[in-house]
């Protein structure tokens, strides 16, 4: 089954914010490190189960899966949930930083 990808408002504003972190030190590694983090993003549609579940499932009681991107010690967290045929993409986050709290995440999960 393939599942339709839906990149949350929030999660827009984290990968806008990781790429504009990246561009002020290396502007040519930021274009190639947005296109390959949406690229792994989109990867979700084919199996996103695949994916570990996170420890914020804990917080709301509803499964969360993230996808790991990158390497040590750039390693990027996308939350998301799998609805029906599609999979939310919830929110971003470095790995460096403290998990999502409950009010990070959208109300009604």
């Amino acid at each position: 089954m393939k599942y339709r990808v839906i990149i949350q408002p929030r999660a827009l504003a984290d990968l806008e914010a990781g790429f504009e972190y990246v561009a002020l030190q290396n502007q040519p590694a930021a274009a190639r490190w947005l296109s390959r983090f949406l690229s792994a993003i989109d990867g979700l549609a084919d199996l996103p189960e695949r994916c570990s579940i996170a420890r914020e499932s804990e917080l709301v009681g509803k499964e969360i899966r993230q996808l790991l991107f990158g390497r040590r010690p750039g390693v990027w967290r996308a939350l998301f949930v799998i609805e029906s045929d599609a999979v939310r993409v919830l929110c971003l986050r470095h790995s460096a930083r403290q998990d999502v709290s409950a009010e990070d995440l959208p109300e009604g999960l």
